[in-house]
This record gives C-alpha cells, sequence and structure tokens, in this order.
C-alpha cells in the first residue's frame, strides 16, 4: 500500500513548478454550441445505467488471460510511445491492429462496468482488519489499462469518431469517479489520477477538427468529480485505531504498560512505512529515549486542557506524552477533515496549517515525542485535496474555451477583445482564485490562464494552466 502511494504522489501530488505553467497550445475550430445543448454527455446517460455492480466487470478487465497480452512488454514498448503523441500523430492501422487483437475485450469490460447502476468494493471490514498491511495490486493495473483507453479515446479522435470517442470519454470518467469511491485516500488519488487522464482527452477532442462543443457538457459535470469526505473519515478512523485507545490514557497506567502501548503502535507504524524490524527497534529505543525531554512540555499542554498537576503525577512520562500527542493529534486531525470537504478557495490555507502542525514534529528536533509518534502515522491529505483541485481547475478552464469557441463561431471566427464581450453562456470563475481567468490577445492567439497559487505560507506553489488558443485555417 505505501508503494503504491509513492508512486502515485510522484503522478498526481505535490509538484515542483516553474514561475509561469507552460503553454498548451490548442489549434481550434469556432464551434456553436449543439442541439440539443447536451447532446454530447460526459458522463453515462442514467437510461444506459443496467443493474449489477461495476467492481465485477473491472475485476474480469484485469484477468491474467488479456491482461499479460496487453501488458506484454512489446505491447508496453508501443503504448507508451504512442502515449507522447497527439491524436493527429498515431500510426493509426498500427493502433487500430493493437485495439482489436490486444485490448478490445478487457476495454470492453470497463465500457460495461462504467454503465452499471452501483460500485461496491466492500473493503471497509478487510480495512479495518488489515489497516495499512492491505496489499491492492488492482489499482495499479486499473489505472495501467484506464492508459489504453485513453489511447483508444486518441484513435477515435484521430478517425473524426466523435459518438465513440465520447463512449470512451464516459468510461474513463466513470471508472475514476468508481476508483474512488472506495474508502482510502489511495483508491482517492488513483481516480483522480484516472480522471486526469481523461480531461486530457477532452483537450484532444476540442483541438480535433470541428469537434462538436462541449461547453454545456463540462458545465454540467459534478464538481469536484471526486469527494474526499468518505477517504478522509475513513483514514482516520484507521490512523485512531492504529493508536492507544485515549479513554485507556487518560487512565493512570504502569510504566511497563505505557511503554508496550508505545512499542505496539510503533510496530504498526513500521508495517504501514515498511520498516525493516532492525530499523523499528532503532526508532522506537529513540522515540523512547527522547520522553524525559519531552515531558515537561507534555505536561503543560495537559495542564492547559484541564487536567491537574494531581492526576499527571500518577501518570509515567511515557503516558504523559502520548496522551499529549493524542489529543494534539485528534485537534489536527479534526480540522485536516473538516477543510477538505470545503471549496478551494476557502479550504486551502487551513488545511495546510492544520496539516503542518500534525507533520511538522516528524522532523523537528524540538518537538515533543508524542507529536512525533503520532505524526508518523498520518497521512498528507493536502496532497489528494490539491490533486482534486487541479482535476477542477482545468475542467473549468476548458469550459472558458469552449465559450470561445462558441463566441468565435457565433462572430465570423473572431476572438472576443476580452471575456466582458463573451454574452451567449455565463464564464465560471477560475475556482482556485475566486476570480475570472486572465485573458490575453496577441496575433490572432488568445491565451486563457489560471496563474500559479503559492497562498501557502510556507511557500509552496501548486502549477497553474496556460492555454493558448489559434483558430484552425
Amino acid at each position: 500500500m505505501r508503494l503504491l502511494l509513492v508512486a502515485l504522489l510522484l503522478s498526481v501530488g505535490s509538484v515542483a513548478v516553474a514561475d509561469e505553467p507552460a503553454p498548451i497550445p490548442l489549434a481550434v475550430t469556432p464551434v456553436a454550441e449543439p442541439r440539443p445543448a447536451l447532446k454530447y454527455p460526459l458522463l453515462p446517460p442514467i437510461a444506459d445505467l443496467q443493474p449489477g455492480n461495476a467492481v465485477l466487470n473491472y475485476n474480469r478487465a484485469m484477468a491474467p488471460e488479456w491482461t499479460r497480452i496487453v501488458f506484454s512488454p512489446e505491447a508496453t514498448a508501443k503504448t507508451n510511445k504512442w502515449e507522447q503523441m497527439r491524436s493527429h500523430e498515431l500510426p493509426m492501422a498500427e493502433v487500430r491492429e493493437f485495439m482489436e487483437k490486444n485490448a478490445k475485450w478487457p476495454l470492453n469490460e470497463l465500457d460495461i462496468g462504467a454503465r452499471r447502476r452501483r460500485c461496491e468494493w466492500d473493503l471497509d471490514d478487510q480495512l479495518l482488519q488489515e489497516s495499512f498491511r492491505l496489499l491492492m495490486p488492482d489499482l495499479q493495473g486499473l489505472r495501467s489499462l484506464s492508459r489504453v483507453l485513453k489511447l483508444r479515446g486518441n484513435l477515435e479522435l484521430a478517425q473524426g469518431q466523435f459518438d465513440a470517442a465520447l463512449r470512451t470519454i464516459q468510461t474513463g470518467f466513470t471508472l475514476g469517479r468508481h476508483i474512488a469511491e472506495a474508502p482510502t485516500m489511495i483508491h482517492a488519488l488513483v481516480g483522480l489520477a484516472v480522471i486526469q487522464q481523461f480531461t486530457l482527452l477532452v483537450e484532444e477532442w476540442i483541438a480535433t477538427p470541428n469537434a462538436p462543443n462541449l461547453y454545456w457538457s463540462l458545465a454540467t459535470l459534478p464538481q469536484p468529480m471526486v469527494t474526499l469526505h468518505r477517504a478522509v473519515s475513513f483514514e482516520i478512523r484507521m490512523v485512531r485505531d492504529a493508536m492507544p485507545s485515549l479513554e485507556r490514557l487518560q487512565q493512570p497506567m504502569p510504566e511497563a504498560e505505557s511503554n508496550e502501548l508505545l512499542r505496539v503502535m510503533l510496530e504498526k507504524y513500521s508495517q504501514y512505512d515498511s520498516m525493516d524490524k532492525e530499523t523499528s527497534i532503532r526508532k522506537i529505543a529513540a522515540l523512547i529515549e527522547s520522553i524525559a525531554a519531552a515531558y515537561p512540555n507534555a505536561k503543560q499542554e495537559l495542564i492547559g486542557r484541564g487536567f491537574t498537576a494531581e492526576q499527571l503525577e500518577k501518570m509515567p512520562a511515557t503516558q504523559v506524552v502520548m496522551l499529549s500527542g493524542r489529543l494534539i493529534t485528534n485537534d489536527a486531525m479534526d480540522d485536516m477533515a473538516k477543510w477538505a470537504g470545503i471549496p478551494f478557495i476557502d479550504g486551502a490555507q487551513p488545511l495546510l496549517a492544520a496539516e503542518k502542525r500534525l507533520k511538522a514534529p516528524k522532523n523537528n528536533k524540538e518537538a515533543g515525542a508524542g507529536e512525533k509518534i503520532y505524526s508518523l502515522l498520518t497521512p498528507r491529505y493536502s496532497l489528494t485535496y490539491f490533486a482534486q483541485h487541479r482535476t477542477s481547475r482545468r475542467l473549468t478552464a476548458l469550459r472558458v474555451v469552449e465559450a470561445l469557441r462558441m463566441h468565435a463561431a457565433l462572430n465570423g471566427g473572431q476572438w472576443p477583445k476580452s471575456l466582458d464581450e463573451v454574452k451567449q453562456v455565463p464564464l465560471p470563475l477560475d475556482p482556485g482564485l475566486g476570480k475570472a481567468f486572465s485573458y490575453t490577445q496577441e496575433e490572432g492567439r488568445v491565451t486563457v490562464t489560471a496563474p500559479l497559487w503559492s497562498g501557502d505560507p510556507t511557500g509552496t506553489r501548486y502549477a497553474g494552466l496556460k492555454y493558448v488558443l489559434t483558430i484552425r485555417p
């Protein structure tokens, strides 16, 4: 579970960014809105949904008889190369042959699963039993298969098959949302990574000659595409289950018992962090040695919370430090849980502040041992929160792009001089800043920009967007 999380953070988590977002060039055809306006829904229509559990089809898609063909070294070398190409650059005959011979049946199962009425992973009980030790080999497999699905969409766009490409986008978006319905932050990250792939396919759609306009299709998508409440709540429960009971920590206990509670908790952390036994023993010993130095501050923290000096004198130092750390952790996790469900413009800074209080002690020599202990167990919720935001921001910016295509279609192929001239449809605000996207016009091209966000007091920045649009000849 830990190794999968690390891999995901490399792709959808916090990333280093330049001073300006890299331009994304799109040569587009001016096209007015379709009739009916919602002719091209980006999620499967309710009328298309069939009884059944999508997970069964997703598991069938991962059948070894199929995946060993789709992911053979030869096939993987080809798909990795094709993924780097725009739709019009693909060797279409070769990709068509690959899809027909290698990928047709597993992708068909994804199509069917995305049109089931429910998606139940049934992981809750197993997660509570195995916690951070639970293996999830299916997740990386589904993510990899989603990349092949996106490649099918690129081929369909290259062939001008918009109806087929729409079905592929519907499958990809729904697969991502289904994955994120499972109860962990890793599932949310994988789901967002899949949705991110098909947001790029929407970009490719917009850049395809004479592509139908998707303004209303984008406007009616759920925002955010993935909600985090279930994953955050469940992970907090798992973290708390790995900690000593708060009720027990508030009752005096022998020193040997408090040391045993600490040892058991650190063993659980070692399972989560894939530590070898020797490293685990060394960490436990270091933390126990730091208890005496941390005791005065921990005692003052508890007195500030209403404990009396007499109560604390009956507790060994290890218990006092663990109790103080547990209460501080409870407060920080509560803050993270509440802000993770708030829109970015209001929730980002408070979430980062709460996370900083909890995660900073891990590498802070002056922090109390109690905070260090619990910070080891608590994941960084902001990584998923910001991945969620980047997806919403990109989809919202594409809605502005489609409004501009619509305007140009109704005005002789001319771009507006400013966004204020766009009157046909409402323009959404940048969800990162709560104000209009930046817009400039120069030499026949226009630029729609969502600037870098640098609202974190620690100086952390998160990537922006810059679409550079030209009219296709």
